[in-house]
């Protein structure tokens, strides 16, 4: 961030940096190389959630798939609100917020996947 003196007080303005997609996918590569991040995505949308979350999520389908059960309890409970039934459930790749039983799962921003 970026201050200007302004009297005795400061103003702080944010510093926007933009990263080129190869630098993302690279940065990406190189995570995967490392074991911090599961391989297999091509959508940049995807490969970026993947760099932010740490590998601590992954996507199949757009299903969100979490190492942790207690992220998944918390993915549900931030975006399961008008679903009074919904529920964590245990996969090989992770767990999954399910909306409802034999329903749709939640996706990363909360959107419904059938």
């Amino acid at each position: 961030m970026t201050q200007k003196p302004l009297g005795r007080h400061y103003i702080v303005h944010p510093v926007f940096k933009r990263i080129l997609e190869c630098e993302i996918r690279d940065k990406y590569r190189d995570a995967v190389a490392n074991g911090e991040a599961e391989e297999g995505y091509d959508d940049i949308e995807d490969i970026k959630a993947a760099l932010e979350d740490g590998g601590k999520v992954t996507f199949a389908g757009g299903v969100a798939y979490f190492q942790v059960f207690n992220d998944a309890r918390d993915h549900g409970q931030k975006h399961g609100k008008g679903y009074p039934a919904w529920r964590v459930v245990s996969y090989e790749r992770g767990f999954a917020v399910q909306a409802r039983i034999s329903g749709p799962y939640f996706g990363k921003n909360g959107e419904l996947i059938e």
